[in-house]
């Protein structure tokens, strides 16, 4: 109970702060733009669209501001601001509480910033946020709790930084969210409770990432219209698996190194399913021909994108059947001349370095709670003793 005693009292102030204050949104928002964080702060016109014609949106006219303190947009009347924007700042740190005063801000972007490290304080006090951005940054991974304050959130988008781990508890609490966008990272697997979570999500793009199994079967996502998987390094995506988004509308399997795809149990489970895009794969031209004449049967519509003159119907394949890669010590890289994806060894290799490492940050992870239980286990023997 002690541990949560303040995370209790810090969500009460907050949800006081949020009912204490009436947040005016207008048709046509007009955006403040500010020289300095210290021109800001000195600030005495109201962000209140009641009290000043002025505007509730804000930005920053300066090039840098590398660390925000806590309590960075604290001034006067800031609990109306509605969206800030941080885009291209070159911020490296955010300080605990940065943003507390901020009880009405809805829109935050922190994009093309060199923000590496987040918190589960670092947005401690914007809980009526509904769309945040931090697009090209250098987080490498989501600590637990990291958005958990955001309990309105629709929107996350975390495309293009460098991560390469999702914590088990990254996402608690956002219930509300509708869109997630981790696009253009190096994540090569995330574990399933990870999007536990998230029960009203309708998009999720994992596109370039390092992917060779999604383990897509396993997440409970059951609301779940999009998933965009294009990109990656998949070898197979099995369809006769029992998925829980049923209400899957578009497939995105494109820029893989899929061979074969079962059609027939695809359109079983995802009876909802109206685009698959199978574009810049290793197709074999009489099997994708089979499966895409029984997808157009089956009325799903099949974007086209041919890049060589051999195609069935605007979508490359292969005459002959090669397997792209394999990922045993082994590893023999065997390439088409017609190849639809360039990779060389090097990347290659890189991929098998990422995948060794994850099987050692999962085996890391064990330990951690095996050293969690230990611990729990040796203060409730201390407690015992003290009380005999």
């Amino acid at each position: 109970m002690g541990i949560y005693f303040p995370i209790i009292l810090i969500a009460y102030a907050n949800i006081q702060g949020a009912l204490s204050t009436e947040c005016v949104e207008v048709d046509r928002p007009k955006t403040r733009i500010f020289p300095s964080l210290v021109a800001f702060q000195g600030n005495k016109v109201p962000f209140d669209p009641r009290n000043s014609s002025e505007g509730n949106y804000v930005s920053f006219g300066l090039r840098v501001v590398e660390n925000l303190p806590k309590n960075a947009f604290l001034t006067f009347d800031s609990e109306h601001i509605i969206k800030l924007d941080l885009n291209g700042k070159s911020i490296r740190r955010i300080s605990d509480n940065a943003f507390f005063s901020l009880s009405c801000l809805k829109y935050l972007t922190i994009n093309n910033n060199s923000l590496s490290v987040l918190t589960w304080k670092t947005f401690d006090g914007i809980q009526n946020l509904k769309e945040l951005e931090l697009i090209g940054n250098k987080l490498t991974e989501l600590p637990d709790k990291a958005f958990t304050m955001m309990t309105r959130l629709k929107y996350l988008d975390l495309s293009d930084n460098i991560l390469y781990r999702i914590s088990p508890f990254s996402f608690d609490n956002l219930s509300s969210l509708h869109y997630l966008k981790l696009g253009k990272n190096r994540l090569v697997y995330i574990q399933p409770e990870v999007f536990n979570p998230l029960v009203s999500l309708r998009t999720i793009d994992l596109s370039f990432n390092k992917f060779i199994d999604s383990g897509s079967e396993k997440w409970v996502l059951p609301n779940l219209e999009i998933l965009n998987l294009s990109g990656n390094f998949l070898r197979n995506f099995d369809t006769s698996l029992n998925f829980s988004f049923r209400s899957l509308q578009k497939l995105n399997l494109s820029s893989n190194y899929l061979t074969k795809l079962n059609v027939h149990s695809l359109k079983v489970n995802f009876q909802k399913l109206t685009v698959i895009d199978l574009n810049h794969n290793y197709w074999h031209c009489d099997d994708l021909a089979s499966m895409l004449h029984y997808l157009i049967d089956n009325r799903l519509r099949i974007p086209s994108r041919n890049t060589t003159q051999i195609n069935e119907m605007g979508i490359d394949c292969e005459n002959t059947t090669q397997i792209p890669f394999d990922f045993s010590e082994t590893t023999t890289v065997a390439i088409p001349s017609s190849s639809i994806i360039a990779m060389n060894v090097t990347a290659l290799n890189e991929l098998k370095i990422e995948h060794q490492i994850r099987n050692l940050s999962m085996k890391n992870d064990e330990i951690l709670l095996e050293i969690s239980g230990v611990r729990k286990l040796l203060i409730f023997c201390l407690l015992f003793l003290l009380f005999l």
